[in-house]
């Protein structure tokens, strides 16, 4: 869909309105369509009151991943959107990868910088006459090191896994769901887990499903055919592919296998402890 149908935004009123005032410089941020894929799932497996299909009894929200259908879930970020911004912000609209090299870089002062952290990137590569600044961040990335991190992801990919095992365990009839909210047994898995795990009982990680070689490819194939559509300047292929091939060692593309989990008789016995009647002193 063109710009008209997917913003509301009154582009030529926002660059008069702005322009009276201030220089402005639009950065669209660019994420590998496997990362993002991953994402937006992660996003609607986040639980909320107001989730009905995460408080109700049923299939668990968090799917799992296909990457041979990775139409599913529509890619709303295309060359279209940033050209249409482009026509109202000529020569101040960037888009920048936040994993790799900044996408269709260019030079500003001779500040431009291929390396660094997303601040450097963004302050030598982006922002106009800030060679202080640049500078700055090219000292402070050589004193330290960045770290980016998503505890809040990792919560949720955790409780989704819980969600998994506790929505499949009913299923299989091994406790009654009668007077239990889901959440709740959720939230019990976690930790019921974390104790076994202090008593070396259980291992760290639950056991996980990950996509086959052929499933991989087929993702890692959508994710250039849609960079070479929707991008004007492609990430090097070596580069695009190191990085991809790092997400599928960290298997991020994994989720729980509730089947494996549940043939062990430590779990076995905690949903089927959830339906005992507390004894009476």
């Amino acid at each position: 869909p063109g710009m008209e149908q997917t913003s509301p935004l009154d582009w030529i009123s926002l660059r008069i309105t702005l322009g009276r005032h201030y220089h402005i410089h639009v950065v669209a941020t660019y994420r590998p369509y496997y990362e993002w894929l991953v994402s937006a799932k992660v996003h609607q497996s986040k639980w909320k009151r107001n989730k009905p299909a995460l408080n109700a009894w049923g299939k668990s929200l968090l799917p799992i991943l296909d990457p041979t259908s990775p139409r599913g879930i529509p890619f709303l970020f295309t060359d279209d959107i940033v050209q249409r911004v482009r026509e109202n912000f000529p020569n101040t609209t960037h888009v920048m990868n936040l994993q790799q090299t900044p996408l269709g870089r260019t030079k500003h002062n001779g500040n431009s910088s291929d390396t660094g952290s997303v601040r450097t990137k963004f302050v030598c590569n982006i922002l106009t006459n800030a060679p202080n600044a640049c500078q700055l961040s090219r000292q402070l990335d050589s004193e330290s090191t960045e770290v980016r991190a998503n505890a809040g992801r990792d919560a949720t990919v955790a409780e989704a896994y819980y969600d998994i095992l506790v929505t499949s365990a009913a299923q299989e009839g091994l406790f009654n769901t009668k007077g239990l909210q889901r959440r709740g047994v959720a939230l019990q898995a976690q930790q019921y887990h974390l104790q076994k795990q202090k008593e070396n009982e259980l291992p760290r990680d639950l056991p996980l499903k990950c996509p086959s070689s052929s499933q991989t490819q087929s993702l890692w194939k959508e994710t250039r055919k849609r960079e070479e559509s929707s991008l004007s300047s492609m990430v090097p292929i070596e580069q695009d592919q190191n990085a991809f091939g790092n997400y599928i060692q960290q298997r991020k593309l994994c989720v729980v296998d509730a089947g494996r989990a549940l043939e062990q008789d430590l779990w076995k016995s905690f949903f089927a402890s959830l339906n005992r009647k507390p004894r009476r002193p």
